[in-house]
């Protein structure tokens, strides 16, 4: 049995395993070291960026600083990463298996003769969601 260790810093807080570094940020939180914590996420988003859960903790904890115009930015950044990965056909190999996979979710209803999804799939609908509220908040001022 392997123990994994946190080292405190007085920079910031480390996790010796990569897989601690969600205990490691939530840690961070519950102190109310959100900037510690955001700084951590960010770190860890330049090697996990397919990870909906650090955009959603770096979401809220900009929330939680009211630092909207940079918690617009992330919205933006998520929901394009998150588009070009879930765009159906777009990350196969194969010609024709693509070919099936559009037919399919026509078939089924999923997207229109064009081919462009009828829905967003989670999370980047709840990401556009988002979205509009803090433009309305930007553009409110509060």
């Amino acid at each position: 049995m392997q123990m994994k260790i946190v080292h405190k810093n007085k920079m910031n807080l480390v996790a010796d395993d990569d897989n601690d570094w969600k205990a490691s940020a939530r840690l961070l939180e519950q102190e109310g070291n959100n900037e510690k914590a955001i700084h951590l996420y960010e770190s860890i988003l330049k090697k996990h960026s397919r990870d909906a859960y650090i955009y959603d903790r770096l979401m809220i904890l900009h929330r939680k600083e009211k630092a909207y115009k940079k918690e617009l930015s992330l919205i933006t950044t998520a929901i394009g990463k998150f588009t070009d990965l879930l765009q159906p056909g777009k990350n196969v190999h194969s010609k024709k298996v693509a070919t099936l996979s559009k037919s399919i979710l026509h078939s089924v209803g999923l997207t229109d003769k064009k081919g462009i999804a009828l829905y967003q799939p989670q999370p980047i609908a709840r990401w556009e969601k988002r979205k509009k509220t803090v433009k309305q908040k930007l553009t409110t001022g509060k």
